[in-house]
């Protein structure tokens, strides 16, 4: 089922993208959206939509609007500015490809592109509105944004497990969490958005601690990025602060809550419980 939504996501996507204009600007876009990705927030949303009754293709768009936003904050983490990466899923990332200008802009594209795509979608105007609050705030200067300044400041010297935590929370929960919030938004569950705010942020801080992992257990073909790229940035990571065993006794622990709260929604399907477990035993 994993599969068969993944494409059914990016036909979707394809075709959306099909409104703008052609540019080196669509061509930063397309080249950044469509590396080879693992489509984690768009799932766990249409799971999410699915194990409620419902066809998920009721969420395709809000699904691809936090791919958007997801794509723009991995290009302009890797600028020059910022982390100086040059290598993203496997690829050269899109400074290297297209130069740090259009970089910038492709990003911004993104950025704009998904409010476009949540504004025009067939959900009822009120519960458009609520995905939009949802992600903006999310996504923004209290969300994820937060996170990314967070991350820029943090370096081994003046660091601890709970500074690292919330700016993981902040980076990668937010999104995390507006995909599951933006889910049961979709399907009219509203009184489950709370507890999935929750599970969002669990799961980020879990997600995180998973990619230190990586980064010393896997080669950069592995993974598809440069796991030089934190040293040489002096950061922190989970693994410099609690050491590999209790960093992976955490990640075994966060999912563990992670499953019982979602068990706890008593949902009608199984698919976002089942995807979860495939997160637990990624490899990159």
């Amino acid at each position: 089922m994993t599969m068969n939504l993944t494409k059914l996501f990016e036909q979707h996507a394809l075709e959306v993208f099909e409104i703008y204009n052609d540019s080196l600007i669509k061509q930063s876009m397309l080249y950044s959206f469509f590396a080879p990705g693992k489509r984690v927030r768009p799932l766990l949303m249409l799971k999410l939509i699915s194990d409620y009754g419902l066809d998920p293709f009721i969420g395709l768009d809000g699904a691809l609007a936090l791919e958007m936003i997801h794509t723009y904050s991995l290009v302009h983490d890797d600028l020059p500015s910022m982390d100086n990466d040059s290598l993203r899923r496997g690829l050269p990332t899109n400074h290297v490809k297209f130069g740090e200008a259009n970089a910038m802009l492709g990003g911004d594209a993104l950025l704009t592109g998904a409010f476009e795509v949540l504004s025009r979608c067939s959900l009822n105007a009120e519960n458009r509105v609520k995905c939009i609050q949802i992600l903006s705030s999310r996504s923004g200067a209290n969300g994820m944004v937060l996170g990314q300044y967070q991350d820029l400041s943090l370096i081994n010297e003046n660091s601890d497990f709970q500074a690292l935590s919330a700016m993981y929370s902040l980076k990668t929960g937010e999104l995390l969490s507006a995909a599951l919030e933006m889910g049961a938004i979709i399907a009219n569950q509203n009184e489950h958005i709370f507890a999935l705010r929750e599970i969002g942020l669990s799961l980020g801080l879990a997600f995180q601690i998973q990619d230190d992992l990586l980064e010393v257990t896997l080669t950069d073909e592995a993974i598809g990025k440069s796991t030089a790229s934190d040293r040489d940035n002096h950061k922190v990571t989970a693994i410099r602060l609690l050491g590999q065993r209790k960093a992976e006794e955490l990640i075994h622990s966060l999912f563990d809550s992670v499953t019982r709260k979602i068990s706890e929604l008593n949902l009608d399907g199984t698919e976002l419980l089942d995807y979860i477990q495939e997160l637990l035993k990624r490899q990159k």
